[in-house]
């Protein structure tokens, strides 16, 4: 039995497994990789060429697995400091690029965001980058507390960014978000995203787990004070959403 022989491993190892009906997502790729071990798996032979995105949020044994099921060639990209509860370096990328049989090429030059947010970023990774020279103003920084103060600069900047497409404002959690709304005066106005909503609307509440691989035009950037480097990251993948304009209320 596949689950029962993972099941052993685990305790063998101290590491948390709970099993009722329902595999755990990070348990899938382990178990594929007991069943190929024992049984084999079927090779998807059909596919001539395979593009994975957001590499950084898959564990090295689910690219193991990939590699088993298509031999084809690979593009495999991502963003090692967009992850979530996790930290990698650059020796991980060496470390996957040898396991997939795949030659590493680092891409160092930001198209996404202005100059002014590119060097945002940089300050949090610690690590230059290539910007291109699109400027759209300095990125606007305040330390707020009470609800009032709060409520009028989203406010203001509600009314400055209806020149845009889309606009977000980024909290850490649902949790974070859900108070935030209720904060708000005109709540109405916004489109809170959450696991059963996922349309984008013109002024969105989104947080940080479901903002992340999306873009918007301008983002306020609400209540990302950090203590540890993890934070630090949620920070920058917040921060790496907005095109043209962003703002950081603490």
């Amino acid at each position: 039995d596949i689950v029962e022989i993972y099941r052993d491993f685990c305790q063998s190892e101290n590491i948390e497994f709970n099993y009722d009906k329902n595999v755990p997502y990070e348990d899938i790729s382990p178990l594929l990789y007991i069943k190929n071990y024992i049984l084999g798996i079927e090779k998807q032979h059909n596919v001539k060429y395979l593009v994975i995105d957001e590499m950084q949020d898959y564990s090295p044994i689910f690219m193991d697995i990939i590699c088993e099921i298509f031999d084809c060639y690979k593009l495999i990209v991502g963003d090692i400091y967009q992850t979530i509860e996790k930290e990698l370096d650059e020796s991980y990328l060496d470390r996957l690029a040898l396991l997939t049989n795949c030659q590493l090429k680092t891409l160092d030059r930001s198209y996404r965001s202005s100059y002014e947010i590119v060097s945002e970023e940089e300050k949090l990774i610690g690590k230059k980058m290539n910007k291109i020279k699109r400027y759209a103003g300095e990125v606007k920084k305040h330390s707020l507390k009470h609800k009032d103060e709060i409520c009028a600069y989203i406010d203001a900047y509600y009314r400055e960014f209806d020149k845009y497409k889309q606009v977000a404002i980024i909290t850490k959690d649902e949790e974070e978000a859900n108070n935030l709304i209720n904060l708000l005066e005109e709540k109405n106005k916004f489109n809170l995203i959450t696991s059963k909503n996922q349309t984008i609307e013109k002024y969105n509440i989104v947080p940080l787990v479901y903002a992340k691989g999306l873009e918007f035009d301008a983002c306020i950037i609400y209540n990302f004070n950090y203590k540890k480097n993890t934070d630090k990251m949620l920070k920058y993948i917040a921060i790496s959403r907005a095109l043209h304009e962003l703002v950081i209320i603490n």
